[in-house]
């Protein structure tokens, strides 16, 4: 089973926020962290071991670095939907012991060969279009309830269980 993972929501809904909480959570246990941020943004990832804005220096270190958990903030990244490097760490990382994690505010900014990846959603509110995709993509009707969700509340789904509501 995968150990990557998927944060989707709109701005503000907070995405980035139980992201890092999850990198800290790693770090605490010993754990390295790499965050791929928006320009910017890298001194915000405190909870991160190293933090770049540069897409071939993360992808490198990555590359070059065992067991990491890995966090992209992929909206602002300067990345592509079918960038190659960020689909190789997905699809390649778990051989160098990498969890893969990705923040985006649309889940179609991410290509669908990093999405299959991924046995772990944090669902934000997000529109009822995209929620629908998403509750087909993961085979659970439950995700149907993001596009109502509060801020910092969000659906989570673990492999082939169903979602449920955290936070809430």
């Amino acid at each position: 089973m995968s150990y990557h993972g998927s944060f989707f929501g709109r701005s503000g809904t907070g995405k980035t926020w139980k992201a890092r909480k999850l990198a800290a959570t790693f770090r605490r246990s010993g754990v390295p962290v790499l965050a791929l941020t928006p320009p910017n943004q890298e001194a915000v990832w405190v909870e991160a071991n190293w933090a770049t804005a540069d897409v071939d220096r993360f992808v490198s270190r990555a590359m070059a670095s065992r067991g990491c958990a890995l966090f992209m903030e992929l909206s602002d990244s300067g990345t592509s939907k079918y960038d190659d490097r960020i689909e190789r760490l997905f699809t390649f990382g778990r051989h160098l012991g990498h969890r893969c994690f990705f923040v985006a505010q649309r889940f179609n900014q991410v290509s669908p060969t990093v999405r299959e990846q991924c046995a772990f959603l944090w669902l934000f509110k997000t529109g009822p279009k995209a929620t629908a995709t998403l509750a087909e993509e993961f085979a659970d009707p439950l995700l149907l309830q993001a596009a109502g969700l509060p801020d910092r509340c969000f659906m989570f789904k673990e492999g082939n269980a169903p979602a449920r509501r955290v936070n809430c």
